[in-house]
C-alpha cells in the first residue's frame, strides 16, 4: 500500500505558483462593438420678416397677429419626421433706429405642422419653450407677431431688431 501524502495549504500554494499543481481554468473573453448614428440637427429657416409697415404713427400702437396677419414673421423647421423638438424664441423688447428705441411687447407665436397659418395654435411667449413633435414629413412652421408702441415723440425712420428661433431635438 502506498502512503498518501497530504500537503499543507502553504505547500499547495507554492506548488501552484511553480506551475506544478493542477491549473485553474483560464477566463474567456469576447468583444462587441458599440455604435450610434447621429443625425443632423433640426434645421431652422427664417422665411419671412415681421413687418409693422411704414405707416406707424407716433403714439399709435400696431399689433401683428401671428395667426392672422400676412406680415407676421415665419420660421420653417425641418428634421426627422415624428421627432420631438424644444423651441424657444428670443425677441427684442425694442427696435433700434434713428431715435430712442421703438417699444415692442405682447410677443405671441403660433405653430402648425403644415403651412396653414390660419389653423395654427397661438400662445404668448410666456408659454415657451414649446415642446412639440415634427410632422411625419419632418416639417413644422412657427409664426411670430407682437405689438409696436411708438411714443408720441418717436422719431421718424426705420427701426429694426432680430428675432431668433432656437430648435433642438429632445431625444423623445
Amino acid at each position: 500500500m502506498r502512503p498518501v501524502i497530504r500537503l499543507a495549504p502553504l505547500a499547495m500554494l507554492a506548488l501552484s505558483l511553480l506551475g506544478l499543481a493542477p491549473s485553474v481554468l483560464e477566463a474567456q473573453t469576447a468583444q462587441i462593438t458599440a455604435q450610434a448614428g447621429v443625425g443632423a440637427q433640426v434645421a431652422v429657416t427664417g422665411q419671412q420678416n415681421l413687418t409693422f409697415g411704414a405707416g406707424l404713427f407716433p403714439g399709435v400702437a400696431r399689433t401683428i397677429s401671428p395667426r392672422l396677419s400676412a406680415t407676421a414673421a415665419r420660421f420653417f423647421l425641418s428634421g426627422a419626421g415624428g421627432d420631438e423638438v424644444n423651441i424657444t424664441v428670443n425677441a427684442p423688447s425694442q427696435l433700434t433706429g434713428p431715435g430712442p428705441g421703438l417699444l415692442i411687447d405682447t410677443w405671441r407665436y403660433c405653430w402648425a405642422n403644415t403651412n396653414a397659418q390660419a389653423g395654427c395654435t397661438e400662445a404668448a411667449f410666456t408659454t415657451l419653450p414649446l415642446v412639440r413633435f415634427l410632422a411625419a414629413n419632418g416639417e413644422m412652421y412657427v409664426w411670430v407677431g407682437a405689438t409696436a408702441r411708438p411714443t408720441a415723440s418717436q422719431l421718424a425712420g426705420t427701426y429694426t431688431g432680430n428675432i431668433e428661433l432656437v430648435a433642438a431635438y429632445t431625444g423623445n
